[in-house]
């Protein structure tokens, strides 16, 4: 018996891909792609998907004579490794634009900020722990440039608004992540994709019964808005906490640790604000009450994609199949 192996050269196929809008553009295009179609007057959504493929091949060829006769058997055994990645981010940039001329270097310098976003982003899915840090800092960079050159008021519960929001939006970007590279580490190890494991644990703060915040607003109710907003904020992080502690993906007790910090590290945030609340109020001669929860995001800026549309809004980070 004979028996011949041949191993063919791997092939691999691998590009990291820009869109703006669904359409396909180079990195350092994006800003000339959005003036190109007038993208500055509505929603601005950044893509960044990134494809590898591996394909091996290998041939065993057996050779038998009995004496009478020889046969041939042929083997071939194929293997492929794949990994697929996609972020976004996304900015309505109509009220910017109408401020800011959509031509101006501040126009310009948004776009930029949020590319940086979108990579850290990317980078985080694969690696949250190395890169949660920058990606925090990079979209809170990016909003508040975003909000100081765009917003219709600056007064002190605005900004602490502003503040709360801004914190918010980089805490959902940054677990999101977090869940996907923890997935993307239980996918290495065992190999494979329980779909149960795979279905993102809902990261949503109930708002379906809340106004809108206005600008316009006596500083009475906008303290008591703030209120709202921020007992509204600590008691459903605690809620969704317990939910995300029953996924799957947080099974071991080094992961759950690391999502019990993210959900902690909010909540630490959150709670110097009531002190600093409070001292407005106090400075303001305004009594502290309650009234609606402000869902900043829905009015004149940034429009993640949501589970349901009566819902706090859920960055649209999708893990691709």
């Amino acid at each position: 018996m004979q028996r011949k192996e041949t191993v063919l050269p791997p092939t691999k196929e691998e590009w990291t891909k820009y869109f703006v809008n669904d359409i396909e553009c180079k990195r350092d295009a994006i800003y000339q792609t959005i003036l190109d179609h007038k993208f500055h007057n509505g929603n601005v959504e950044l893509g960044k998907k990134y494809h590898y493929k591996l394909h091996k091949e290998k041939t065993i060829e057996i050779r038998q004579n009995d004496g009478y006769g020889s046969s041939v058997e042929t083997q071939t055994t194929k293997n492929n490794e794949e990994k697929n990645r996609s972020a976004n981010f996304s900015l309505d940039t109509k009220v910017f634009a109408e401020k800011i001329d959509a031509k101006s270097a501040d126009y310009k310098l948004l776009t930029e900020k949020m590319s940086l976003a979108l990579d850290l982003l990317d980078e985080a899915q694969r690696d949250n722990a190395k890169h949660s840090n920058s990606l925090r800092a990079a979209i809170k960079d990016c909003m508040n440039f975003f909000i100081e050159k765009s917003a219709d008021s600056k007064g002190p519960y605005d900004n602490m608004v502003k503040e709360i929001a801004v914190e918010l939006y980089a805490f959902l970007f940054d677990t999101l992540t977090l869940f996907l590279s923890t997935l993307d580490k239980i996918d290495m190890e065992k190999n494979n994709k329980d779909s149960k494991q795979a279905e993102q644990p809902s990261l949503n703060y109930d708002t379906s019964s809340l106004e809108k915040w206005d600008y316009t607003w006596e500083n009475n109710k906008k303290s008591k808005y703030v209120h709202k907003y921020l007992d509204i904020m600590l008691d459903q992080t605690d809620t969704i906490l317990k939910r995300w502690f029953k996924h799957p993906v947080f099974a071991t007790t080094f992961d759950s640790n690391q999502i019990q910090k993210k959900f902690n590290d909010f909540k630490d945030v959150l709670k110097p604000l009531q002190k600093k609340l409070k001292e407005h109020d106090e400075a303001l001669g305004i009594k502290s009450g309650i009234a609606a929860f402000f869902s900043f995001f829905s009015r004149n800026h940034t429009q993640p994609k949501t589970n349901d549309a009566k819902q706090s809004a859920t960055p649209a980070l999708v893990r691709p199949k």
